[in-house]
């Protein structure tokens, strides 16, 4: 099962999901799958359970994921459609048991919309370390107990796969702290991918390679979902993702799914570059879906998009914000 962990902090979130599928028996079926979906300009969200969601088991839930909120901008409509179209999947699925033997399914979805502080919740039939659900199409909304403010810089969440006490710790203490650090963001994420390795470690079911998304409240470049070809790096500047790979870096970057929330989704996104020539690049992406097309995100009131216009040059913010942005982009999708 996957582990999902997410970061909650005042200026950004970060999130951190394994790519690993596997059978009910608990043997390998796939170790490069993506379970991610950046959604908008604002929101990103991680699914751990059943991987296939319609009767023919050809329907992947990330996909599934990305054409759900591909029609929405709103939180809280993502959210409720989300819980709605899971509860019809699954009802069909669960007519078919025992071909369907574990219809457990959460979704964690996460980002900045007008608020101050980031949104959380998780669409589940399933609580961790809680029984089979007796009815796998019944599911909840859950929100963080404790979320940040004033007294409280940053908060963490886990789903899927258990961790250990040290685990949380880590993540409650060591994580947060080094966010103040130079280079923090990419540090941090490091740690993370490190934890998840130690829970794989034990747990077959959780795997090696790892996606990050880092959005940040405020943006201060351009609109769209952006990763590096040349390097394993995390900024704040925009919303960015990077691919860890157990191993060797390899000059390429599998990003996650896109939703625009116009209507459109895409999948598949994949850059590589020849590292003896990092201007030799190649991109790809699958669309999943198309229109009818959502009016523009720019007839929406700016409000419910913060962050997302270009400062004024020069700004006093802008060097603060492009600290941690010490390359080139390699390769993005606007929106």
């Amino acid at each position: 099962m996957t582990l999902i962990q997410t970061l909650l902090a005042e200026r950004l979130v970060i999130l951190v999901a394994d790519r690993r599928l596997t059978w009910p028996d608990g043997s390998l079926a796939d170790d490069n799958f993506t379970k991610v979906v950046v959604w908008r300009d604002g929101f990103t969200a991680a699914f751990t359970g059943i991987s296939r969601i319609n009767p023919r088991a050809t329907k992947s839930t990330s996909e599934w994921i990305a054409e759900v909120l591909a029609d929405h901008r709103l939180f809280e409509d993502g959210v409720v459609a989300l819980q709605q179209r899971a509860s019809e999947r699954l009802a069909v699925l669960a007519r078919q048991r025992p071909v369907w033997k574990d219809l457990r399914l959460a979704i964690v979805v996460t980002g900045f919309d007008f608020h101050r502080f980031p949104r959380f919740v998780m669409v589940s039939n399933f609580l961790p370390g809680g029984p089979y659900p007796t009815d796998p199409s019944k599911f909840e909304t859950y929100s963080l107990q404790r979320m940040i403010g004033p007294d409280r810089k940053a908060v963490f969440a886990t789903a899927g796969a258990d961790i250990e006490p040290w685990h949380e710790g880590v993540l409650g203490r060591a994580v947060p702290r080094t966010l103040e650090q130079h280079d923090g963001i990419t540090r941090a994420a490091r740690i993370m991918v490190a934890l998840q390795r130690k829970v794989a470690d034990k747990n077959p079911r959780v795997g090696r390679d790892a996606m990050c998304i880092v959005i940040p409240r405020a943006r201060y470049g351009m609109r769209g979902v952006f990763g590096r070809l040349n390097a394993r790096t995390l900024h704040g500047r925009d919303i960015n993702f990077c691919y860890f790979e157990d191993g060797a870096y390899s000059f390429k970057q599998l990003g996650p799914h896109v939703a625009t929330g116009d209507g459109r989704a895409f999948g598949d996104f994949y850059g590589v570059a020849d590292p003896n020539n990092l201007m030799a690049q190649g991109v790809s992406m699958r669309q999943l879906k198309t229109g009818p097309l959502i009016p523009h995100w720019a007839t929406i009131p700016p409000d419910i998009f913060p962050g997302l216009h270009a400062p004024p040059s020069p700004s006093p913010d802008f060097p603060a914000a492009n600290a941690e942005d010490d390359g080139p982009y390699g390769f993005g999708i606007g929106f």
